[in-house]
């Protein structure tokens, strides 16, 4: 701003010349004589086309605003021009040259050139507009060139060059604008700075990345040496300079990178370029880095593997003798036993030399198998201090070396193993001997007897009854005695598939048809047969369970040298293996809980029956029921309780039959084609409960001996007996009574039997009793009771108790007043 003068500036006269004037403030300005600006186009103002209006006058026009626009020509956006104003000199610090430094604009146009204002940031209110502008030569030629001035043709000027070029010079300003020139201006466009400035970046980074790409090679060479030398210390060296020049490189890169994007234009390839060679030279610094450094492990750890091998060298050296003078003193000494074996072959006429032979062999045998046991422990020592070699050839080596001594060491328990029991062998083959000369003599004895008897004989009595003694006589002992062993084994399944069937049908027997109407007669079949899918392999696993516990209780055995023959093995034995005493204690408790649930379920079934025909209450049915049918498998003896079951269960299998072809005619069978599959879930748990066997299957295990083949046959048969029955009895009950409207039976089937009276009554009544009666004797918790849960208590309190009869029977005795007193009440 223009500070007052106390008398009016003339007008020039003549040549122009201007007296200085400082204004108020720190900012110097120079006055002008004020013109009229002509040819001023302001940015955003209508710019004269060929053959158009001419422009607005400037005081029409309006000016522009300090914010860059656009200028709009031949339709399309044009990007502004803009000028930097710079001093190249030590002369910042003046006034002046701070109002001048920095980014001008193109602002519009003046007489034919383009006008350029002082880029003020933004928030700054302190600094002043200036404008960079030409005036032609109309007022004359000291007014002519390029000014710095506050406004254009204003008489406050900073700075001004005589050229009349279309562009501002960039030298030759005079600051003031009638002083002399001061060549530390500098105004030049800003494309043309960026430009000079990405050149002198692009020098520097090129010069530094010459400088790092010439040293990075050399490092690269010396790497590649230490690699094909493989030294360790040279390769550990050349490990430690590549990281340096990795690092270096990356900075470069990341330095040509942010130049990149600084610049524009041209350069921006050349950047490029050079960014492309430090990335291709630090790709292989990378690369040979990488490779050094597994060429230098791979030299440290075949380093280390042959310092490993040759310590456990040294400590298999240690191990191998040991190993081999234990396992050839072991085998000597069984060498010895079986030359003494050998010497009862040779003597086996005199007994008494054969029995201070067996003797001898005895001894030898057992001092055999002493080292043998010895070196045995030695082997296995040794084999896991050798699993813990760390060198994997010599681990390997060891582990060869000691299984050779190993397998010799088998070969010498199988020649020692017939030694253990020479005594017993050699008395065998002494009474076999001794049988077949028997048997000799008594063949020769009967070839004598036939051929005197067929000369005398006199009647078709007597070569009869000679016959018949031939064909005793005449018949293999042993092939009679395979004959019952194979009949024994039929019956004792047989039996066992029975007591299977008869455990698992009681008299809940009876209500199945009432539990699977809702559902209909296939959708329960179908969910009979996967309960008794479900079941059986259930019970076939328990079965495997007791198999094994007997199998290791027999082996335990052996190994003490003692023997429990005829013992049970039972859900105890099982529980106490996994859970120990006090899973066993529980389990048992839970088993008696369900027999004695059973029980009481069973007998107040039997009692409901039982009532009518006694003319009794129902509880004092209930109690003469129990009663009964405890005394009598207390008292009587376990073979007549067990013929007893068999019994029962053919006699409900023949009530069943004869139920079925007595009801079969009286059945409406289309009444089966009826099916809901929703309620199929209501009636599983009824027929999961008529499907239980589980309680009995340790039983069947003891009776079959605990073998494998034969228990899972019984519980096959058994099981599918069990179906056939009770998908028979659905069949049945469906097919005669009908259902309501909710898919019930209008009334119990059993009892619109029991009403008909004649044959069809008679067999429900003996079929319950005897569904009731196989099942009943659990109740009493006897020793001699061998059927139904009875039978599972029995196996399971004499694996829990081991024998001690006396508890057995006091536990038995107050189990049966307990079943007893629950049923009357």
């Amino acid at each position: 701003m223009k500070r007052p003068a106390p008398e009016a500036i003339p007008e020039p006269q003549g040549p122009p010349k201007h007296p200085r004037i400082h204004p108020p403030v720190a900012i110097p300005a120079y006055p002008k004589p004020t013109r009229a600006v002509a040819g001023y186009v302001p940015a955003g103002s209508p710019v004269a086309k060929p053959n158009g209006p001419a422009p607005a006058a400037p005081g029409q026009a309006g000016t522009g605003t300090a914010r860059p626009t656009s200028r709009a020509g031949a339709g399309a956006a044009q990007e502004l021009e803009m000028y930097v104003v710079a001093t190249i000199g030590d002369d910042g610090h003046e006034a002046a040259m701070k109002t001048l430094i920095g980014e001008y604009v193109e602002k519009g146009e003046n007489h034919g050139r383009k006008v350029f204002q002082k880029v003020i940031p933004q928030g700054r209110s302190d600094i002043i507009d200036v404008l960079i502008y030409y005036w032609d030569g109309r007022d004359g030629d000291a007014f002519s060139g390029w000014w710095f001035g506050n406004k254009l043709g204003g008489s406050q000027v900073w700075a001004q060059c005589k050229d009349s070029g279309k562009i501002p010079p960039s030298t030759g300003w005079k600051i003031p604008w009638d002083g002399p020139v001061r060549d530390t201006l500098l105004v030049e466009s800003k494309a043309a700075q960026m430009a000079k400035e990405a050149q002198a970046k692009l020098l520097d980074l090129t010069a530094e990345a010459s400088a790092l790409e010439e040293s990075s090679k050399k490092v690269l060479e010396q790497a590649k040496l230490a690699s094909q030398s493989g030294e360790t210390a040279a390769l550990a060296d050349a490990e430690q300079e590549l990281p340096p020049k990795v690092v270096a490189l990356s900075e470069l890169s990341r330095k040509v990178a942010d130049a990149q994007r600084s610049f524009s234009g041209d350069m921006i390839k050349s950047f490029q370029q050079l960014g492309s060679q430090l990335r291709i030279l630090q790709g292989s610094l990378n690369s040979e880095y990488t490779a050094i450094r597994s060429v230098r492990q791979k030299a440290e750890s075949e380093e280390k593997q042959r310092e490993q091998e040759e310590a456990d060298t040294l400590l298999l050296e240690e191990i191998l003798p040991e190993a081999i003078s234990k396992t050839n003193d072991a085998e000597d000494e069984v060498e010895k036993a079986v030359i003494t074996q050998e010497m009862i072959e040779a003597c086996e006429e005199d007994l008494a030399m054969v029995k201070e032979a067996i003797a001898e062999t005895e001894s030898a045998a057992k001092a055999a198998q002493a080292l043998v046991k010895e070196a045995k422990a030695v082997l296995t020592a040794k084999l896991a201090a050798a699993q813990r070699l760390g060198a994997d050839s010599v681990r390997q080596k060891a582990c060869d070396e000691l299984g050779k001594l190993q397998e010799q060491l088998q070969i010498a328990q199988q020649k020692l193993e017939p030694l253990k029991t020479l005594r017993q062998d050699w008395d065998q083959k002494r009474r076999t001997k001794k049988t077949v000369a028997e048997v000799c003599v008594c063949a020769g004895l009967v070839e004598v007897s036939i051929a005197g008897g067929s000369e005398s004989a006199g009647s078709v009595a007597a070569e009869g009854e000679v016959g018949m003694n031939n064909f005793k006589v005449g018949t293999p002992i042993g092939v009679r005695h395979g004959i019952a062993v194979r009949m024994a084994n039929i019956l004792g399944e047989a039996s066992a598939a029975l007591l299977v069937t008869g455990t698992a049908i009681g008299g809940g027997f009876l209500a199945l048809p009432h539990a699977v109407a809702p559902a209909g007669f296939v959708p329960s079949v179908i969910s009979m047969l996967g309960a008794w899918l479900f079941l059986l392999a259930q019970s076939y696993l328990a079965a495997d369970l007791v198999i094994a516990a007997a199998a290791s209780r027999r082996d335990s055995a052996a190994g003490s040298g003692t023997s429990q023959p005829g013992v049970a093995v039972s859900y105890n034995s099982l529980a106490r293996d996994a859970f120990g005493m006090p899973g066993a204690a529980c389990v048992g408790v839970l088993f008696l809980i369900l027999a004695l649930a059973t029980l009481v379920s069973q007998l107040a079934k039997a009692g409901q029956m039982l009532s009518p025909a006694l003319g009794v209450p129902h509880h004092v049915a209930c109690a003469i029921c129990a009663g009964s049918l405890s005394a009598f498998t207390l008292l009587v003896p376990g073979q007549v309780v067990a013929a007893v079951s068999a019994v029962l269960t053919i006699g409900f299998s023949a009530a069943s039959a004869g139920l079925f072809a007595a009801g079969a005619p009286a059945a409406d069978w289309s009444r089966l084609a009826r099916a809901d599959w929703l309620p199929c879930w209501r009636s599983m748990p009824t027929i999961l409960q008529l499907f239980v066997y589980l309680e009995i299957v340790p039983s069947v295990c003891f009776a079959l001996g605990f073998q494998r083949r034969r228990v899972r046959r019984a519980l096959l048969s058994g099981s599918l007996l069990l179906l056939f029955i009770e998908v028979g009895w659905a069949a049945l009950g469906l097919g005669l009574v009908p259902v309501t409207a909710a898919n019930m039976l209008r009334s119990d089937p059993v009892e619109i039997l029991l009403s008909s009276g004649g044959p069809v009554a008679t067999m429900i009544f003996a079929l319950a009793m005897c569904a009731i009666s196989t099942t009943e004797g659990p109740a009493c918790l006897c020793i001699a009771s061998v059927f139904g849960t009875n039978l599972a208590v029995k196996t399971y309190l004499e694996d829990a108790f081991r024998g001690r009869n006396l508890v057995l029977f006091k536990v038995n005795v107050n189990s049966f007043f307990v079943d007893f007193v629950v049923c009357c009440c």
